[in-house]
């Protein structure tokens, strides 16, 4: 027999819309989330899962989440993981910039009360009009958090990537009010590396 406790709401749950207000964040239009959560509990592992999350603001900014998480009873470890997917035409906009963008970002990590393996790290930030990403972070290896420090399966070797192509600055200058910014960063490129000794990055 099935022994599994299963929760869930009989409709979306729904709060709004928030008004997010701070004199270090730019003026940010009032946001709608509507979600419909699950939990699944047995004696083996509890889950949670919610793959509608939805965010919206009245200016047609809309933000999906996919979350999971569920835990091992008898290791105790935790697994995380989700992926997010939006389109942005006026969150980072103002009267004289037009900045609508896309946002990506997908993770998978599991964490045990000694240590965090992290599997899986993306974020991408792109113009809507363009085909390539503006912005990209991506975890390239596998990487295992224990005490202060982190060890990687493989040393000398790039573990975490972030590239820049035609990033429009006006995107950070929204974040920066209090300083002006216009142009493109062309492109950049850069890596984090461990170091072949294991000791340091």
């Amino acid at each position: 027999a099935d022994r599994t406790l299963r929760l869930e709401t009989t409709r979306p749950v729904e709060f709004g819309p928030v008004a997010v207000a701070s004199p270090r964040l730019p003026k940010i239009p009032p946001l709608t989330l509507r979600f419909s959560p699950r939990i699944a509990a047995s004696r083996e592992r509890v889950v949670f899962n919610c793959d509608d999350l939805t965010i919206v603001s009245p200016d047609g900014d809309r933000v999906t989440l996919e979350v999971t998480a569920s835990q091992d009873a008898k290791t105790n470890a935790t697994r995380f993981s989700g992926r997010i997917a939006g389109e942005l035409p006026t969150l980072l906009a103002s009267p004289q910039h037009a900045l609508p963008f896309g946002l990506g970002a997908r993770w998978d990590a599991t964490a045990t009360p000694e240590t965090l393996h992290v599997e899986t790290l993306e974020l991408t930030a792109r113009r809507t009009d363009a085909a390539t990403p503006a912005l990209s972070l991506a975890l390239l290896r596998p990487i295992d958090f224990a005490g202060p420090g982190a060890a990687v399966r493989d040393r000398d070797v790039d573990l975490l990537q972030l590239e820049v192509h035609d990033l429009p600055l006006a995107w950070i200058a929204r974040w920066r009010h209090t300083t002006e910014l216009s142009g493109t960063w062309s492109a950049g490129e850069s890596a984090l590396r461990r170091t072949a000794t294991g000791r340091g990055f």
